[in-house]
């Protein structure tokens, strides 16, 4: 074996050396740890779908440009970015927005820090409103999973990448960072790679998904809707069953109440049903708590006009037919209750 044999094969280890260096460098520049706190939710609206959330985000990274190289004084030191930007020494930073916000998120605190090893935090304290994930079939039962989806503002994944390090939800209690008739169940972080249109091509950005499952608390919605839902419905039944048609001209005060009670109860209803306008999803399907307003419409409606044909078929002379309908109205009415309640579970489980 020659010199140059030696030569040129030593030649060669160096310069892969030198790839796989530079390769390794590339990559961690490309890395982006990110830590999250969610300090808190608020405002979870199911009629508008939207939330509010307040969250501190840490991103770390190494980077080994020479402006960003420069800022590293051996300690530890913060600066400040709009500082750095008018000196003109502003480095790289991952830049980011909330892919699901409803505004642009508020900027509350921005801090970077270096630190002697080299290491770059980027801190921000922000809140923004967001819209829900996916609106609550079974509502007021079962969870809601809401999200919170950070992406680069232009950076491709071959620059920015996101490494999911830490998610909690409040500093010491997560409940205590949930507002409302919410209880957490769990929550977990997750990336992919999201493609977008260039003009060459598709482009791949790191997008950073994390998610929170809620446990709603439904006994202020049983106080409120479902509670007077059920009474309204039971009365409906018994002023059609007790309320008798009495055989008279007028039809009996009796036959008054068969009106004008179910024509209230239906009112009633109607008005609970916008009262709750707030706090009933507004979806294109049926949930839980539509299924019982509706049912409930259909009961009282029922009964009216099964009081309204009897009346009148005994007021008119009749009395054989009209007594007739009201016997068998109630019977009839009510196995139909039964079974539309029967169909409204399956909502409720959904």
């Amino acid at each position: 074996m020659t010199f140059r044999f030696f030569l040129e094969r030593f030649v060669t280890l160096i310069t892969v050396f030198l790839l796989a260096v530079n390769a390794f460098g590339q990559a961690s520049e490309s890395i982006v740890r990110s830590s999250l706190i969610v300090t808190e939710i608020s405002d979870i609206s199911i009629q508008e779908s939207t939330f509010y959330a307040k969250a501190e985000l840490s991103l770390m990274w190494r980077p080994t440009d020479e402006t960003s190289v420069a800022l590293n004084l051996g300690n530890t030191i913060k600066y400040s970015l709009a500082q750095l930007a008018s000196e003109g020494r502003l480095p790289w930073i991952p830049e980011f927005f909330v892919a699901n916000s409803v505004l642009p998120r508020e900027r509350m605190a921005q801090t970077l820090t270096v630190y002697p090893d080299g290491t770059f935090e980027l801190f921000e304290r922000f809140g923004a409103a967001l819209k829900l994930s996916d609106p609550m079939p079974s509502y007021p039962f079962g969870s809601q999973k809401i999200e919170l989806i950070i992406m680069p503002t232009n950076d491709s994944v071959e620059t920015f990448r996101f490494i999911p390090k830490l998610f909690q939800v409040g500093n010491a209690n997560s409940q205590e960072a949930i507002t409302g008739n919410w209880n957490l169940i769990r929550n977990y972080s997750s990336t992919q790679d999201y493609p977008t249109l260039k003009y060459d091509g598709v482009e791949y950005l790191s997008k950073l998904n994390y998610t929170l499952l809620l446990d709603h608390d439904f006994f202020v919605i049983l106080q409120a809707a479902l509670g007077p839902i059920f009474l309204i419905t039971l009365l409906s039944l018994f002023i059609n069953r007790y309320c008798v048609i009495q055989e008279t001209e007028s039809g009996g005060d009796n036959g008054n109440w068969r009106i004008g009670g179910q024509l209230t109860l239906l009112l009633t209803v109607f008005a609970l049903k916008f009262s709750l306008g707030d706090q009933m999803p507004q979806v294109e399907y049926l949930t839980f708590l539509d299924a019982l307003f509706i049912i409930s419409e259909i009961v009282i409606s029922l009964c009216l006009f099964v009081g309204i044909f009897s009346i009148y078929k005994v007021q008119t002379g009749d009395l054989v037919v009209g007594q007739k309908i009201d016997r068998l109205g109630t019977p009839i009415i009510s196995v139909v209750t039964l079974i539309l309640f029967t169909w409204s579970v399956f909502y409720a489980f959904i």
